[in-house]
């Protein structure tokens, strides 16, 4: 271990504006260091450490304060840059290749780029980082650059923006590609109109899964949570729909991809024959689909015949859950019918439909319904809740429908 509070006492000596640093060696600052016009350099056994990132930092007015060119860990510290085009922690070098890289508990200041990942990169963990102030806070690639990383990770990232500047939180530069890439339990701040949360400008990402994460656009500026470009092309304000993927539990992002579902209140169905199935009836009071509209959407919202259709791009498991609450119209007493409800998937049956029996007369409480059935959906998929009253031809007056989407 070696503790840095006059760093040019207790570390390697600079050679080209480079502190080559060894491995298997834990550096640890104290206090605040200024290493100058030089650049920390690591091996992908070197810790570069501090005990609190309120207390401990690294100045440099070099681009990168500190890089890991073949990986390497950087904890409980924080980087700073002096630079006008200052990068705080650069993971890679163009054309190289590392296995992993850690960045841990860390604050970082730097104009242009708070952490840049560049070349072949297996496996980049960043967690609780807090960067404010950078052009751009966390950076995949350049565009004259391309980075390529198998899996990358960030939680509980505090990322904000620079006021008047455009603003990327992450960015996955034109070209780059990344296998897995994962957000959880992070908050996304925008100052400015031209703010962007995530933007992936790519036709590269493999998985993308985004969880308990919220976009803040305290202004009211009109900032974008999420833009990705990649074909088909997507809407933009869209995240975690590459080839593979999903965002749960998300606010401020405008399709936060934790479940789909519609709730109709008050919906009168006529039957036009005994036992025959007919979509349950346009909505008279409300129609919502919530929290987002963007894994499934409705299709004809002014008719009987509305489809609810599934968005995301990849093969998805599902979860299709019915609740219908239903008797029979007004003026149709006296006759108990049983009604029969079920769910049609591009126009075929799915899973088992479910029966009851309504009470005798319309003013009594109506009947309920409730079933769920398991189903493969692919984007473009159309579902659809059948009701028929198997007795007779009664209309019937769908109290309330619920169909959700897991």
């Amino acid at each position: 271990m070696v503790e840095a509070a006059d760093p040019f006492a207790t570390l390697p000596a600079p050679v080209g504006f480079e502190i080559q640093l060894a491995p298997d060696t834990l550096y640890r600052f104290c206090g605040d260091v200024d290493i100058g016009a030089n650049t920390l350099v690591a091996t992908s056994t070197t810790v570069i450490a501090g005990d609190d990132p309120l207390v401990d930092s690294v100045t440099s007015s070099a681009r990168p304060t500190v890089r890991l060119p073949d990986g390497g860990t950087v904890k409980d510290l924080a980087i700073r840059s002096s630079s006008f085009l200052g990068v705080g922690v650069q993971v890679g070098v163009p054309g190289g290749s590392l296995t992993n890289a850690v960045i841990f508990n860390v604050s970082v200041a730097a104009a242009e780029v708070g952490i840049l990942v560049l070349g072949s990169v297996t496996g980049i963990s960043i967690a609780r980082a807090l960067i404010a102030g950078s052009l751009v806070s966390i950076q995949l690639g350049e565009p004259e650059t391309r980075s390529t990383v198998a899996a990358i990770s960030i939680d509980q990232a505090l990322l904000t923006s620079p006021a008047g500047a455009a603003w990327r939180g992450v960015l996955v530069a034109v070209g780059s590609g990344v296998g897995s890439f994962s957000v959880s339990q992070s908050l996304f701040t925008a100052l400015g109109p031209a703010d962007i949360g995530i933007e992936i400008d790519t036709a590269n990402v493999a998985t993308i899964r985004a969880s308990s994460i919220a976009f803040s656009d305290p202004g009211a500026t009109g900032a974008t949570p999420a833009a990705i470009a990649q074909p088909p092309p997507l809407p933009t304000a869209t995240l975690g729909s590459a080839v593979q993927g999903e965002a749960v539990g998300c606010t401020g992002f405008s399709n936060s991809l934790q479940r789909g579902s519609a709730t109709i209140q008050n919906a009168l169905t006529v039957i036009s024959a005994a036992g025959t199935p007919v979509p349950i009836g346009q909505p008279v009071d409300s129609y919502t689909l919530d929290p987002s509209s963007v894994r499934i959407s409705l299709v004809g919202a002014t008719a009987p015949t509305q489809v609810l259709r599934f968005d995301r791009l990849a093969p998805y498991s599902g979860l299709v859950a019915v609740s219908v609450s239903v008797e029979v119209a007004v003026g149709f007493t006296f006759t108990p019918r049983v009604v029969r409800c079920g769910v049609l998937k591009n126009g075929v049956p799915i899973g088992v439909p479910f029966a009851g029996t309504t009470p005798d007369f319309s003013s009594a409480a109506p009947v309920s319904l409730s079933f769920a059935t398991p189903t493969a959906l692919v984007g473009g998929d159309e579902l659809q809740v059948l009701i028929s009253n198997e007795t007779d031809a009664a209309n019937l007056f769908v109290r309330a429908a619920r169909v959700t989407v897991t």
